[in-house]
C-alpha cells in the first residue's frame, strides 16, 4: 500500500477559489476512472494548510494513475487553475506501508 501526500497552501482570501477547482479536479478524476483523492485541511497549524491524500495499492498503481493523470490535458488545466490559489511551491511525499519494506 501507498500513500501519497501533497502539501499546499491556499492563498489568504482564496481557499473558496481553491476548494471549487478542487471539486471540478476531482468529478473529473472520477468521470476519468482515475485514482480519487482527498483533500485534508489543517484545523490548528499554518493557516490554509492542505493535503492532497491519494492511496494506492501496489507503486505500478501510482506510476499508471500519475502518466494517465499528467497526459491528459482537461486534468493539467484544472490543476493549473488550483494551483493560481496556492502560496507558494506545493511539495509531496510517497508513503510506503510498513510491511512492505520491513
Amino acid at each position: 500500500m501507498l500513500r501519497h501526500q501533497l502539501h499546499l497552501q491556499g492563498r489568504v482570501g482564496e481557499w473558496r477559489d481553491l476548494y471549487n477547482v478542487y471539486e471540478k479536479l476531482e468529478q473529473l478524476v472520477v468521470d476519468k476512472n482515475l485514482v480519487p483523492t482527498q483533500l485534508w485541511a489543517v484545523t490548528l497549524g499554518n493557516n490554509n494548510s492542505a493535503v492532497l491524500v491519494t492511496e494506492y495499492e501496489t507503486m505500478e498503481a501510482y506510476v499508471k494513475n500519475t502518466k494517465a493523470f499528467r497526459n491528459d490535458p482537461d486534468l493539467m488545466k484544472l490543476w493549473r487553475e488550483m494551483h493560481k490559489h496556492v502560496e507558494g511551491v506545493p511539495w509531496d511525499e510517497l508513503w510506503e506501508s510498513a510491511s512492505q519494506i520491513a
